[in-house]
């Protein structure tokens, strides 16, 4: 029997990054959260649930769905959509807001899927109004817990007891003057939008030459995008692809003139390059031009240095090729 929620979800029914999907559990999932919840470190850390079939993880999984205080969504890859872990939402009794959770099968730890998963729906949460402050709670000995959560932003705040546990209790504050940088894809409107504004921007400065940029501009199935938020309105960009497996090469980036001198763009730039170098590349590349020398100053300043033109831009006059070592 098919269970529907009847409360006013907080998640949003998917999302997509870069690498994975996030999409609702559903009673398809049962010999995924069989496995998942008989793991050693789920026995350990979240506790033993007494699933000891598929029946029981079908009941499990019933019983998720049927609770409006509890949202789950399963983690897959975008390829092939091999579950991965969870990432859930649940308001406890014993708690004054929302806590997150999140947990993989081991075969997959290690490879930074929870942060990019956790990292995502925390975006989307913190902008919304009803849940100003989030809540995760762990275990003292948690160690990879507590360290994927102070990645994430959270700051220890207690020690609570509940049922014979001592828990440790982490926050983090929806501060509205503080931008949020929400990891995405090319497929986010947001960032459609920015981009073309960023274009139209592009073809008064390119002039003649805009035809022959924008070709290599495109921004049709870019899997690592970055969008900027302030006071939840979109107000910058930025993106990678793969230039070769070691390089990662920085693309669309974009803020809003009004929201220029606040550091935004550089935030963004970091923020990418932060996920470059956890998907493994070592080096970031980009091509910009003479008649943007705002984003030759942000560059310089962020630590590129000039190269010489690579690929199509070579003996392009206008373009400015640079290179910066994250390593």
């Amino acid at each position: 029997m098919k269970i529907e929620k009847t409360g006013m979800p907080a998640l949003k029914e998917k999302y997509k990054t870069g690498r994975l999907l996030l999409r609702p559990l559903s009673n398809t999932d049962a010999a995924f959260i069989f496995e998942l919840v008989n793991t050693p470190g789920w026995i350990k850390f979240i506790g033993d649930r007494n699933v000891r079939n598929l029946q029981d993880a079908d009941q499990y999984i019933q019983k998720i769905i049927g609770n409006p205080d509890v949202e789950y969504r399963v983690v897959t890859l975008q390829e092939g959509q091999l579950p991965l872990g969870v990432i859930s939402f649940i308001k406890r009794s014993y708690l004054h807001h929302h806590d997150i959770g999140f947990a993989f099968l081991p075969a997959h730890a290690g490879k930074g899927y929870a942060f990019e998963a956790a990292h995502a729906v925390l975006m989307h949460l913190l902008t919304l109004k009803d849940h100003s402050i989030i809540l995760a709670t762990t275990l003292t000995d948690n160690h990879t817990s507590v360290k994927l959560l102070k990645k994430l932003g959270f700051v220890f705040s207690k020690e609570i007891a509940n049922e014979e546990l001592t828990l440790q209790l982490y926050a983090i504050e929806n501060k509205k003057a503080n931008p949020f940088f929400n990891r995405t894809d090319s497929d986010n409107n947001d960032f459609q939008s920015l981009v073309a504004l960023l274009d139209a921007d592009l073809a008064i400065r390119d002039g003649d030459e805009h035809a022959f940029y924008a070709q290599y501009n495109k921004t049709t199935a870019i899997r690592h995008a970055v969008v900027c938020y302030v006071d939840d309105k979109p107000v910058g960009c930025g993106a990678f692809k793969k230039f070769d497996d070691e390089k990662a090469e920085i693309k669309r980036m974009f803020v809003l003139p009004e929201c220029r001198g606040q550091s935004i763009g550089l935030n963004i730039l970091k923020e990418l390059e932060q996920w470059a170098a956890e998907e493994q590349y070592a080096v970031c590349v980009l091509e910009t031009g003479k008649k943007q020398p705002e984003a030759i100053h942000l560059y310089k300043k962020a630590g590129y240095t000039v190269i010489p033109n690579y690929g199509q831009y070579e003996g392009i006059d206008n373009s400015v090729c640079m290179l910066k070592k994250l390593t």
